[in-house]
């Protein structure tokens, strides 16, 4: 099944000084994206000052289910101060890659709001910090800040310059795109529709009043 090409512009930059910082060791480093949001490779799992410097507690690993849990058991975290999960993206080499993490952008968005309610820091990773994370981290970008896929794509590669996603993720994104915009129109409706109740329920207790007083 040939995909649609999503072209995604050269992203702009609102701060120059980050194109002259950027350099490739910071390809095994984690940037922030959002406040409380990080996105990086798994490398970043052995840098304890990352952590504590940065208040991360949540981890997400964006792997296969037992990659992610030999990755997790070879770090060792207290499962006391922090809590890891899975997320699986599902078969990488096919037209439908990416498909499984926009299926559990509800489940994930969840963790995140949790996460910053209690005020503590989110992890995103997946081997490269590139590529399926990446993809997970726009969609929750695109959530949070009700962006179109490409903007969204545009803000996450400014803040990790590294970020490549291939026509699969993209495209997978763009499906969320229209799922987010499909929960915008219904919850609008729902707005609408409260109002409008309002409106008539407000309308009806002045005709009674009205009555009332013409009565006596």
């Amino acid at each position: 099944m040939e995909l649609p090409r999503i072209i995604v512009p050269p992203c702009f930059v609102s701060d120059p000084s980050i194109l002259t910082e950027w350099r490739y060791e910071k390809r095994h480093e984690a940037q922030m994206v959002l406040p409380g949001l990080w996105l990086g490779p798994m490398s970043v799992l052995r840098n304890a000052d990352f952590f504590e410097s940065n208040n991360v507690r949540l981890l997400v690993a964006v792997t296969r289910p037992e990659r992610a849990e030999s990755l997790f058991r070879k770090a060792t975290f207290d499962s006391a101060r922090f809590e890891t999960h899975c997320l699986d993206p599902g078969p990488i080499n096919s037209p439908l890659a990416g498909h499984q993490i926009i299926s559990q952008m509800d489940w994930l968005m969840g963790l995140f709001e949790k996460a910053a309610q209690m005020g503590v820091g989110t992890l995103m990773f997946c081997e490269t910090g590139n590529d399926r994370s990446a993809t997970a981290t726009c969609a929750m970008v695109m959530n949070s800040m009700g962006w179109d896929t490409v903007r969204s794509i545009q803000y996450v590669q400014s803040k990790r310059f590294s970020v490549a996603l291939d026509e699969s993720l993209k495209y997978n994104l763009q499906t969320y795109e229209d799922i987010c915009l499909a929960s915008m129109v219904v919850r609008n409706s729902d707005g609408v529709n409260g109002v409008e109740k309002h409106a008539r329920k407000v309308s009806g207790q002045a005709e009674e009043r009205r009555s009332k007083r013409s009565c006596e």
